[in-house]
C-alpha cells in the first residue's frame, strides 16, 4: 500500500497560488540569504582578529626597538662621561705644564684633542640615537591609539581594559582606564572618541549620585567591580576638566561638579580634611589626596565656587600634616 500524507488542493485561487509560490521560495532561499550573513560576520570578526593580531605583533616589535635604543644610548653616555672625567684630568695636566714647563705638553695636547673628536663622534651618535628614539615614540603612540580604538565598544563607549587570558577581569573596562583614555584621545584630537566615554558616565549618573564604580563591563556598561573608589572618580573628573579646556565644550561640567561635591561630602567626615580611599575604606592614600587638590584645583578655575577652593585647602593642609614628613638632621639624599 502506498499513503501520502499531506493536502491536495481541487482548487487554488490565483493569489492564493501566488501567496504559496512566494513563501516556498522565500524558504528556499532564506537559508542561503542567514548563511551568508553568517558567513560575512565570521570574515569580518577574522579580519578583525588578524588586524588586532599584527597591531600587537607591530606594538611589541617597536617596544623592543625603543628598549634596544634606551640602552645603546645609556652605553653612549657612559662612555661620554669617562670622556668627560678625562678631559678634566687632561686640562688640570695642560695647565700644570704650562706653568712649570714640562716637556710632555706637546703629547698631553694631542691628547685632549682626540678626546675632543671622539667627543664629538660619540655626542652625534647620541643626537642620532635621541631622533630615532622620537621617531619610534610617535610610532608607538600611533599604534597604541589605533589599539584604545579598535578596544572600544561601538555600544557603550567604554575601552576593555585587558586583552588575551585575563579570566576574572576579561571585558572589563576599569573607570581608571577610562578616564586615561580620554587623555589619549584629545592628544590624538579625536573628540567622538573621547566624547563616546563620557557619555557613557553621563548617561548612568543620577541624582543620587554615590561615585562611580571601579569598573564596568565594556561591552554591556553592567557593573563589573561594585567597589567605589575616590582614586578613579577624581581622574575622571580631571579627564572632564581637560575635554573641556581641549574641546571648549563645557557639557560634562556639571558631572564634573557632582562628583566633586559627592568628595567633599567624604571629605567632612575627616576632622583633617582629607579623602579617604572611598566611602567603605578606612585607609588613606596621598596620590589620591594629591590628585584631589589638582582636581578641585581646575574646576574652582572653571567654576568659580568658592567651596572648591575650601576644599583644595583642606586636602593641602591634610598633606602637609600627614603626607609631608620632614625629614630627620641627619638625613642624606639619595644619589641622582
Amino acid at each position: 500500500l502506498r499513503f501520502y500524507i499531506g493536502l491536495k488542493f481541487l482548487e487554488i485561487a490565483p493569489q492564493d497560488l501566488k501567496r504559496m509560490l512566494m513563501q516556498a521560495r522565500w524558504h528556499k532561499f532564506s537559508l542561503t540569504i542567514a548563511l551568508s550573513f553568517v558567513f560575512i560576520f565570521f570574515a569580518a570578526f577574522m579580519v578583525s582578529a588578524f588586524n588586532n593580531y599584527q597591531l600587537r605583533l607591530a606594538h611589541e616589535k617597536l617596544i623592543t626597538q625603543m628598549v634596544e635604543l634606551g640602552k645603546q644610548t645609556s652605553q653612549e653616555n657612559k662612555i661620554l662621561e669617562k670622556i668627560v672625567e678625562k678631559k678634566i684630568i687632561i686640562k688640570e695636566k695642560i695647565d700644570q705644564s704650562s706653568v712649570d714647563g714640562a716637556v710632555d705638553l706637546p703629547g698631553l695636547e694631542k691628547q685632549y684633542a682626540a678626546l675632543l673628536l671622539q667627543e664629538k663622534q660619540i655626542a652625534d651618535r647620541v643626537s642620532l640615537l635621541s631622533r630615532q628614539k622620537e621617531g619610534l615614540q610617535e610610532k608607538v603612540l600611533t599604534k597604541m591609539y589605533k589599539w584604545l580604538k579598535n578596544h572600544q565598544s561601538l555600544s557603550t563607549g567604554l575601552i576593555q581594559s585587558f586583552e588575551g587570558d585575563v579570566k576574572i577581569v576579561k571585558d572589563w573596562a576599569f573607570t581608571y582606564d577610562q578616564a586615561l583614555g580620554v587623555g589619549v584621545f584629545l592628544l590624538f584630537n579625536d573628540k567622538k572618541a573621547a566624547s563616546d566615554i563620557l557619555n557613557f558616565y553621563k548617561r548612568i549618573l543620577d541624582n543620587n549620585f554615590k561615585g562611580f564604580a571601579n569598573g564596568y563591563y565594556y561591552d554591556s556598561g553592567q557593573v563589573a567591580e561594585f567597589t567605589v573608589h575616590c582614586g578613579p572618580n577624581i581622574w575622571l573628573g580631571l579627564a572632564i576638566l581637560q575635554y573641556s579646556d581641549k574641546t571648549g565644550d563645557f557639557s560634562y561640567l556639571p558631572m564634573a561638579e557632582k562628583i566633586a561635591d559627592w568628595l567633599i561630602s567624604l571629605q567632612e567626615t575627616d576632622p583633617a580634611g582629607g579623602l579617604k580611599g572611598g566611602p567603605t575604606s578606612a585607609w588613606f592614600a596621598t596620590e589620591h589626596n594629591l590628585d584631589a587638590y589638582a582636581f578641585f584645583h581646575m574646576l574652582e578655575k572653571v567654576s568659580k565656587s568658592e567651596k572648591y577652593f575650601i576644599a583644595k585647602e583642606k586636602v593641602f593642609s591634610w598633606l602637609k600634616q600627614y603626607a609631608m614628613v620632614p625629614h630627620p638632621k641627619d638625613y642624606a639624599a639619595p644619589p641622582m
